[in-house]
């Protein structure tokens, strides 16, 4: 123990010059490691924002289709309810309990309860 203390006393110059350079570029090596791992988590980060935006797009454009097609169901099912009411045969039509379905999935669908 004391010969290893009064060792490092005795270090010339040049040893602890040698030291000081280890430990910088030591620690410059540890920087340049952690700029590369950061550069990395932000480009993986973009990645996932435009993933995110992505999303996004499609389900507006699943959201417009939907609506689109929850208005073709209401306009199919006025057009039973209006053939039903005028007595017209309905030869090929939907059965009474599939157009409940469709009641039921208009009214789910945010379509006020249809009574014509």
């Amino acid at each position: 123990g004391a010969e290893g203390l009064s060792q490092s006393w005795a270090d010339s110059p040049g040893s602890v010059q040698r030291k000081a350079v280890k430990q910088c570029v030591e620690a410059l090596g540890s920087a340049a490691i952690s700029q590369s791992k950061l550069g990395r988590a932000l480009r993986q980060q973009e990645r996932l924002e435009e993933m995110l935006e992505s999303a996004r797009a499609e389900v507006d454009e699943l959201t417009g289709l939907l609506e689109e097609g929850v208005a073709v169901v209401f306009l199919l099912y006025a057009f039973y309810e209006e053939r039903l009411r005028s007595g017209e045969p309905l030869e090929n039509e939907l059965e009474p309990s599939k157009a409940q379905l469709l009641r039921e999935w208009l009214v789910k669908m945010g379509v006020p309860d249809l009574r014509f």
